[in-house]
């Protein structure tokens, strides 16, 4: 019998190839990228890292809904702004000749906003940047700024149905109160979540007292995924009949009843499940901004492996500086 050696070249070619295929179907097939704790037919995975070439964030409110729709100043300094009003009065007839002049004195109020600090600090792992192909510095500065702007629609939320410092006097006969939303500002939710007809009488409320009515004056209502739920389900939101409002095509509202719609899930919920919707003026609601959103990345050298710290921070606060512009709606979920 011929050995190995004695075979011509072309034929041990020829029969180192087939020794390959049936070796290749006998031994357990290897997977390259299974799961690296699966087992003894996965050791080369052991080795083997697919790290992810962009970070996704969370889903999240990643704007401020809130702040474009209030009376803004974003050049305040120190720790309080004022929110200063005045009455109104009529005109009074003439009766009389060379009367002595008798002043109006019209009615002014002062409330004040009382700025507050945030920040938001994280630190990014030098080792860990060394490990992932695109840098999660921005995305951490991107999470930072969602967060900041979710808190001025809280403080805006809290602002309007909270109390408000007012004060009155002068010198040292100055009087403070805090001075909470009035009932007569308040739909009761009377067992019932929202409704158009809710909708309708916090339209009567701010119409009764000239709140909004002014041409340019914007009214906004603030609601929650729940509220819109419930409306979808009232035709005369939906139906073109009543109204042409596409909600039907993408269920969302912009726009109605002379509202500016905006949806805002942190809205205050009680024990009881009774969620608080909110409509109000924009000269009703004032916002102080003694700093917008800053944001810093530096590396902190005094910390082990000298990690990336992103710090962003900010400093405002907000009041409701006239009660008759603003109307909570009680919404029994």
């Amino acid at each position: 019998m011929k050995t190995l050696k004695n075979l011509t070249l072309p034929f041990r070619i020829l029969l180192a190839v087939i020794t390959a295929y049936v070796l290749s179907w006998l031994m357990p097939r290897r997977g390259l990228y299974l799961d690296p704790q699966a087992g003894d037919d996965n050791t080369l995975n052991h080795y083997v890292n697919k790290w992810d070439d962009d970070i996704k964030m969370v889903f999240q409110q990643k704007t401020s809904r809130l702040e474009q729709t209030v009376t803004a100043d974003y050049s305040v300094i120190g720790y309080a702004k004022s929110f200063d009003t005045l009455g109104q009065a009529d005109m009074q007839p003439v009766e009389t000749r060379n009367e002595d002049i008798r002043p109006l004195n019209l009615a002014a109020g002062r409330r004040w906003i009382d700025l507050s600090d945030f920040d938001w600090p994280d630190y990014i792992d030098s080792f860990d940047k060394l490990k992932v192909l695109e840098d999660p510095t921005n995305k951490y500065v991107q999470a930072g700024t969602a967060a900041a702007n979710r808190r001025k629609d809280k403080t805006i939320i809290d602002a309007a149905l909270g109390s408000a410092r007012n004060t009155t006097g002068f010198g040292a006969n100055i009087v403070t109160t805090m001075v909470a939303l009035p009932d007569t500002q308040t739909i009761l939710h009377g067992g019932t979540n929202i409704s158009i007809a809710k909708l309708r009488a916090a339209k009567e409320i701010l119409d009764t007292v000239e709140a909004g009515t002014e041409e340019g004056e914007e009214r906004t209502f603030v609601y929650t995924a729940n509220q819109l739920n419930v409306l979808l389900d009232d035709n005369k939101l939906t139906s073109h009949d009543w109204n042409n409002v596409k909600a039907l095509v993408d269920g969302s509202v912009d726009y109605y009843l002379g509202f500016n719609w905006k949806r805002v899930q942190s809205l205050p919920k009680d024990a009881g499940g009774v969620r608080t919707n909110l409509i109000y003026v924009k000269s009703a609601v004032g916002l102080a901004v003694g700093e917008d959103v800053s944001t810093d990345v530096s590396q902190r050298k005094d910390k082990r492996g000298m990690p990336w710290q992103v710090y962003i921070k900010m400093s405002l606060g907000a009041v409701r500086g006239q009660d008759i512009g603003v109307v909570a709606i009680q919404c029994q979920e």
